[in-house]
């Protein structure tokens, strides 16, 4: 009788986990600046390896505000130094166990181009 039982509490934890993940759009460009494109070919302006920028949030018993897309943002211009994503993915994933612990959180995945210095 101990058996079953010491095998139901494990699996009964892991059931209460629970999670997800979803793809919430897709943009072909991606600022939180002010910049003029006035001139400016994207085509052939200065372009870096994608790059990807987060902003996860710890919940304890739900509570802990929601990620902002522009954190996330301004994450992935910050490491690429650079103006304006193209070709950008916007992601947004949570998980909880039990309801006690979480994380919600958004990650945006770009090709970051400088604008900045590109000829006019």
């Amino acid at each position: 009788m101990k058996t079953p039982l010491l095998l139901l509490v494990p699996l009964s934890l892991v059931l209460t986990a629970c999670g997800g993940s979803w793809h919430t759009g897709d943009f072909t460009v991606m600022s939180n600046r002010n910049i003029s494109l006035t001139g400016v070919n994207l085509d052939k302006a200065s372009t870096q390896d994608r790059v990807i920028g987060v902003h996860a949030v710890t919940k304890i018993f739900g509570m802990g505000g929601e990620p902002i897309m522009k954190v996330a943002l301004e994450d992935a211009l910050t490491k690429s130094s650079s103006d304006l994503l193209i070709d950008t993915s916007m992601y947004r994933s949570y998980w909880s166990f039990l309801g006690i612990v979480g994380q919600d959180k958004i990650e945006i995945k770009g090709t970051p181009v400088k604008t900045r210095g590109a000829a006019q």
